[in-house]
C-alpha cells in the first residue's frame, strides 16, 4: 500500500470510503467556491470582497491540476482530446460573453479571447500529461524488466 496509508488505523475498505467522501467534499467545496465568485461578480460587486474565494478556488486548481499531471492522471472517465478542449472551451467562451452581455462587440471579442487561452491551455494541459505519462509507463516497464531479471538471475 501507498506510503501515505502506513499508519492508517483504516482497513482497506474503510479508506476506500474515505476517499470517496473526500472527493465529493473536495468537489462540493470546490462548486461551492465557484458558485459565490460567479454570484458576485455577476452582481458587480468589487473584487475585494471576494477575493479570498477567488484566491482559495485558485490555489486549490492550480494544486489539484500540478499533482494531476505530475501523478500522470487526467480524469476517471475521458482522455484529452482536441475535440474535448474544443467543446470546453466554447463553454468557457459562452459563459464569459454572457456575463458581457451588454455590450455586443465586447462580448465576442471576450468570447473569442476566452475560447482561444482556454483550448490553448488545455492543450499545453493534455500535452504535459501524455509526456508525463508515457514517462511513467516507461519508468514501470522498466522496473519490471529489472525485477523480472533479478528474478532470473
Amino acid at each position: 500500500m501507498n506510503s501515505i496509508f502506513k499508519k492508517s488505523k483504516l482497513d482497506e475498505m474503510q479508506e476506500i470510503k474515505l476517499l470517496k467522501i473526500e472527493h465529493y467534499g473536495f468537489w462540493a467545496m470546490y462548486g461551492g467556491l465557484l458558485v459565490t465568485v460567479v454570484i458576485q461578480a455577476a452582481q458587480g460587486a468589487e473584487l475585494r470582497q471576494y477575493a479570498g474565494e477567488l484566491v482559495v478556488l485558485l490555489v486549490v486548481l492550480v494544486g489539484v491540476l500540478i499533482a494531476s499531471l505530475w501523478a500522470g492522471i487526467w480524469d476517471r472517465r475521458s482522455k484529452p482530446t482536441a475535440g474535448g478542449s474544443v467543446l470546453a472551451a466554447l463553454v468557457a467562451a459562452i459563459l464569459a460573453g454572457a456575463m458581457n452581455y451588454r455590450y455586443l462587440p465586447g462580448a465576442l471579442m471576450v468570447a473569442g479571447f476566452t475560447w482561444v487561452l482556454t483550448f490553448s491551455l488545455l492543450q499545453a494541459c493534455a500535452a504535459i500529461y501524455k509526456k508525463r505519462n508515457s514517462s511513467l509507463n516507461d519508468q514501470m516497464d522498466q522496473d519490471i524488466q529489472d525485477t523480472e531479471e533479478n528474478n532470473d538471475a
